[in-house]
Order: C-alpha cells, then structure tokens, then sequence
C-alpha cells in the first residue's frame, strides 16, 4: 500500500494575489498596532486622572492646607 503524497495547496495563485495579500497582511498589522497604541493611550490618561483625582481627596481628608503643599498659592493673596 502506497501512502499517496497530498499536493500542498498554495494560498496564492499569482505573483499579482502575492503582492495584493502582502499589502493586505500589512496594512492590517498596522492596524493593530495602531489600535494598541490607542488604547495605551487611553488607559494612561484615565489612570492619570485617577490618580489626580486621589491626591485631591486625600489633601482634601487630611485637613492639610494646600498652602503647604503649593508655596506659590500662598504668594498669590
């Protein structure tokens, strides 16, 4: 019994759909990369904001004066 060998299906049958999926796959990578870079973007600024936000609050509970922690604040009266 002869094992008989697959024919290897080409994804591609012209140099011209080679091109066309090359620019394709890469336009796509960029895509990605782009959306990576977006949500970097936004996680840092909504942790950013948080973070500003908490200072507030905890300068606010501790009763501290924010004339201690800004000297120019002071200045401006």
């Amino acid at each position: 019994m002869k094992r008989s060998k697959k024919k290897e299906q080409t994804k591609y049958l012209t140099e011209s759909e080679i091109v066309y999926g090359n620019v394709v796959s890469s336009e796509i990578k960029e895509q990605k990369r782009g959306k990576k870079f977006a949500l970097f973007l936004l996680l840092f600024a909504i942790i950013t904001i948080l973070v500003i936000i908490g200072l507030f609050f905890a300068f606010f509970k501790s009763g501290s004066n924010v004339n201690e922690f800004v000297p120019i604040a002071s200045k401006i009266k």
